[in-house]
């Protein structure tokens, strides 16, 4: 049986010979597609200046979009509806710090297809992108499965990111390269939004999501795709380095 298609939750569901939902944080199940080595290829020329015992803390809004239709079966323990999930997981952090640099306002983006990508952004400078990087490497390493690792199948690189996200809306676009338009899913009621909590996605760090659905989910960077019209999801997220399932995590990958 094609172990990608075990029912083991939406980390495991992606292609053969990759290693984040971005999401960016969810990575392929098959080990002759992770990395050997602490850290993956960094080709955005930052070099590795973070220290694994270094200390952040981040809090901000959530937002992801994927390939699955709505709700995102992989979250309930089930195959994914075309095979692979292509999921982008985008944060943007309101309040945070790693150390002593500041990182109020700025936002990352992982894409994980058959090329993985960590965006980061342009706005920032260069402690403020290494610290951004640390970050979202230790949220994507939380969400895999035990004995895993970041593959090296993964770019980073430094882009302009226009993000606004809302409970209820998401717009996040760089441009060339990824646009995502999402809107939340109400409830039976016609006024409230469906909330989902307890699922494998941001464990200890997003208590739930609201459903949503993308009316533009569009990629082209190294591989192409257009999911739009399929599933999304919202949250808060509040995260630090002082947690056990960030510590493993980190601890996984060196």
């Amino acid at each position: 049986m094609d172990s990608r298609l075990h029912p083991v939750g939406r980390r495991d569901f992606f292609r053969k010979g990759v290693g984040f939902g971005a999401g960016v944080f969810f990575l392929g199940l098959l080990p002759d597609g992770f990395s050997k080595r602490a850290r993956p290829n960094n080709t955005s020329g930052l070099g590795n200046e973070t220290s694994q015992d270094a200390t952040w803390e981040v809090e901000g809004r959530y937002t992801d979009a994927c390939r699955c239709n709505v709700p995102c079966p992989c979250h309930f323990g089930m195959r994914p509806d075309y095979d692979t999930c292509d999921a982008t997981s985008v944060y943007q952090i309101e309040k945070g710090r790693y150390e002593d640099v500041q990182l109020d306002g700025l936002s990352v983006i992982v894409v994980l297809g058959e090329f993985h990508r960590i965006y980061l952004d342009e706005g920032s400078d260069r402690r403020q992108q290494q610290a951004l990087e640390e970050i979202a490497r230790a949220l994507s390493g939380s969400l895999l499965r035990e004995g895993l690792r970041l593959s090296d199948n993964l770019e980073v690189r430094v882009l302009p990111i226009r993000a606004r996200l809302t409970d209820e809306q998401a717009e996040v676009t760089i441009p060339g390269v990824l646009d995502i338009q999402s809107a939340s899913l109400t409830g039976g009621d016609g006024k409230s939004r469906i909330e989902m909590r307890n699922l494998d996605l941001g464990p200890g760090w997003m208590e739930g999501v609201w459903a949503g659905r993308s009316s533009v989910y569009v990629h082209s960077d190294g591989e192409e795709w257009d999911h739009s019209g399929r599933n999304s999801y919202f949250g808060r997220f509040r995260a630090n380095s002082n947690m056990a399932v960030i510590q493993a995590a980190v601890d996984r990958q060196r």
